[in-house]
């Protein structure tokens, strides 16, 4: 009987330890496991890894919230803005619709056509932010701001997505300077400023490049083939002139 007992014990101690080094944490005699607590070293050392990747994101969102908003950028921040304000305007303007591509309305009487013709997700974000604000004020300057917002964040996700390319390709530190190489290119932060579609498509990009990096390093597995196929989806709907990453995905996947 006492063999039995002791063997039993055994077990029991031999389960736990096993349970013990698969979640990666010595054994505790006390009943406090499971409490969801969050240690003071835990919370310093997220910080220590995460913070300066916060800190690079949020300050490329605040430059490009605060550049959209300036009082000389409201009338006008993009040269073709105008057009693609318009779709996003009727977007605005006629919940649960699609529009026309030749809508008098949207058609430009100078150029004699409209951006409507042309992939229109971005605006339906644009539009979405704007129904938001007019919870709050009908100002025109304040729903353009809005409009606005949809590129800024795009360019935000983009730079999150380069940014986790960089770490993986070349390390933490080296994939830091990366990102701000990337992300703090003119060009690229100017996209983020007005309405568009280009800041989508190269939201779009970095998806796609990122899922091409965890091939690089880990092979076509299921996270890389499920982010390629997210990316390559989401560009057929931002711009044609992003489709390349499309076509250069099925070489790069095929060999």
């Amino acid at each position: 009987m006492l063999q039995d007992i002791a063997g039993k014990s055994r077990q029991e101690e031999k389960r736990q330890g096993k349970a013990a080094e698969s979640s990666g944490r010595p054994k505790k005699a006390s009943g406090r496991q499971g409490t969801g607590k969050i240690s003071a070293g835990s919370w310093k050392e997220w910080a220590q890894d995460r913070w300066p990747d916060v800190c690079i994101l949020l300050l490329v969102f605040v430059l490009m919230t605060a550049w959209l908003s300036l009082p000389g950028a409201i009338k006008i921040a993009g040269p073709d803005e105008p057009m693609r304000y318009d779709v996003a305007k009727w977007l605005f303007a006629h919940p649960g619709q699609l529009p026309r591509g030749d809508a008098p309305e949207l058609r430009n009487a100078n150029w004699g056509t409209s951006y409507a013709f042309y992939p229109i997700l971005s605006y339906m974000v644009s539009a979405f932010f704007m129904r938001i604000v007019r919870l709050f004020t009908d100002s025109g300057a304040a729903l353009k701001i809005a409009a606005r917002m949809a590129p800024a964040l795009f360019i935000t996700l983009a730079g999150w997505f380069t940014l986790r390319t960089g770490k993986r390709l070349f390390g933490k530190d080296c994939g830091r300077l990366y990102v701000c190489l990337v992300i703090f290119l003119p060009g690229f932060h100017y996209l983020g400023t007005y309405v568009n579609t280009d800041a989508f498509a190269l939201l779009c990009a970095a998806m796609i490049f990122h899922a091409w990096a965890i091939a690089l390093t880990e092979g076509w597995n299921k996270k890389a083939c499920a982010l390629l196929a997210v990316g390559m989806g989401l560009c057929f709907l931002s711009y044609y002139n992003a489709y390349g990453w499309i076509l250069f995905s099925f070489f790069f996947f095929c060999l």
